[in-house]
């Protein structure tokens, strides 16, 4: 049995154990945000799925953990060739809420591949993310209909547009 000092550091008793599993209590919790956010909370339901595509391996995963931490199933991949591969001519499953994509990828740019997935099928809603703020990028996002932001962003800035997507996808 893992002793509470293992588990939590130096803080408990050395002796102290974890009470085994039928002996701990059943906890109901609601968790609420210290951010405001227009929908309400921004824990979600874990079968929204967020399909995350960033060539840059520290922005991916920290763009992944912001979105894992508040409840979303993320699958992020390097490249629009990764996401092509994997989905092989079909469209997003409809688990997918929202796709997050950096405009500038090598090979295949995010513009192109939302192109591309309109194609083959339904699309959920879209944030293109850049570090390059440029007005024909904004624009071209915006005949995309999908949503725009500049790198280097807030973790609640993508989780607003984030909520509002899912909300928008639902409605």
């Amino acid at each position: 049995m893992e002793s509470a000092a293992a588990r939590k550091g130096s803080e408990a008793h050395p002796n102290e154990q974890l009470p085994s599993a039928p002996e701990r209590p059943k906890i109901v919790a609601t968790i609420t945000s210290r951010w405001d956010f227009p929908l309400g909370a921004c824990i979600v339901h874990t079968s929204h799925e967020v399909v995350l595509v960033e060539d840059d391996g520290g922005v991916r995963r920290a763009v992944g953990r912001i979105l894992q931490g508040s409840g979303y199933k993320v699958d992020a991949y390097e490249s629009a060739e990764a996401l092509l591969d994997l989905l092989q001519g079909s469209a997003l499953r409809d688990s997918c809420c929202c796709l997050v994509c950096d405009v500038r990828l090598p090979g295949i740019s995010g513009f192109e591949l939302h192109r591309r997935l309109s194609e083959q099928g339904p699309i959920p809603p879209w944030i293109f993310i850049t570090a390059h703020d440029e007005p024909a990028v904004q624009r071209q996002a915006e005949r995309d209909g999908a949503a725009y932001l500049l790198k280097p962003f807030e973790g609640r800035a993508l989780l607003q547009l984030v909520a509002r997507s899912t909300h928008a996808a639902r409605a």
